[in-house]
């Protein structure tokens, strides 16, 4: 094994334990982000349900303002979920630690190949835990975006419909 193996296998669990790292950042900056438009979406949809239950909608009225309604609140839904908990690995908290090799007898360069393999299957599944919460705020926003404009468009129809 010559020392640029070893040298290679030393930077790239460097790189892999600092890419955890800011995975994990990447991860809590998109969960506020998604919790404050779930804030945001709630608000919206509570006010336009009591405006519904205390005023007196009828009609495609309260059928517009109904759909917008119940899509705020699956917006927010759907932004919820991609903030839930999941599992999450940072670079600290690998469960094969430099003394179980040590103890084990290995070298430096087998622990930098074995602790190369962990850190590379945590990045692996990282990703597959952010593209889902990805998905699912991307779900969540479209929906509760597309709200007042489906809303609204159902009660323009109704004029259409009444006129003909």
């Amino acid at each position: 094994m010559s020392d640029v193996d070893a040298e290679i296998y030393s930077l790239a669990v460097k790189d892999l334990s600092t890419h955890l790292d800011k995975m994990n950042d990447n991860l809590a900056s998109a969960d506020q982000r998604a919790l404050s438009l779930m804030g945001i979406f709630i608000a919206i949809a509570t006010a336009m349900l009591g405006a519904i239950v205390a005023g007196d909608v009828s009609g495609w009225l309260l059928i517009s303002s109904t759909v917008a309604t119940g899509l705020f609140y699956l917006g927010a839904v759907f932004c919820l979920s991609s903030a839930l908990p999941r599992v999450f690995y940072v670079s600290s908290n690998t469960s094969l630690t430099w003394d179980y090799y040590l103890q084990q007898g290995a070298t430096s360069h087998e622990m930098n190949i074995a602790m190369f393999a962990e850190l590379s299957r945590r990045v692996r599944e990282n990703n597959i835990v952010l593209n889902n919460s990805i998905s699912r705020f991307k779900i969540g926003a479209w929906t509760g975006l597309a709200a007042p404009f489906l809303g609204a468009a159902i009660f323009l129809l109704s004029f259409c419909s009444c006129f003909s």
